[in-house]
């Protein structure tokens, strides 16, 4: 009894988890797709080598691109330095180089932002692709299920 009680709550936990999470992705890409696009010009590109821990718990390095851009809504100026909305970084140094040479200071940029609050802007909208939050529900569905099923049956 004890089991298939806890076997069951799993299973609904797991569940709302992925309910969750897929709408939390579905808000996100709803959000992002009312930004509006406004011209822009690049002051500086540059990259940053950064630390970050890997899935073992080590550290590896990264390569973080950073811009600085300024652009126009509705007669006010504006600067932003985020690159990618969802955050970006390379593998390797060479990739991050071939990002930054093809975006030399002065070039213009199309810089996407909130029409609510353009300060919080970015020179590209990582949509996270519906099949994707879709696929990690289904996912979670079928384990939830699962849990329940071998709950009940135990």
């Amino acid at each position: 009894m004890v089991v298939t009680l806890v076997c069951s709550i799993i299973g609904l936990v797991v569940i709302w988890l992925g309910y969750r999470a897929y709408r939390k992705d579905r808000a996100e890409r709803q959000r992002l797709s009312r930004w509006s696009t406004a011209l822009g010009r690049l002051e500086e590109a540059r990259i940053e080598t950064v630390r970050v821990r890997d899935s073992e718990g080590g550290t590896e390095t990264g390569f973080v691109p950073i811009a600085t851009y300024r652009f126009t809504v509705d007669g006010v100026d504006h600067h932003g330095t985020r690159v990618r909305q969802s955050g970006t970084s390379f593998a390797t140094r060479a990739e991050a180089e071939r990002w930054r040479d093809a975006h030399p200071a002065g070039t213009a940029v199309e810089v996407h932002y909130d029409p609510a609050n353009p300060a919080d802007c970015a020179l590209e909208v990582d949509l996270v692709a519906p099949w994707r939050s879709l696929a990690v529900l289904g996912l979670c569905v079928a384990v939830g299920v699962w849990f329940i099923i071998i709950g009940v049956s135990i």
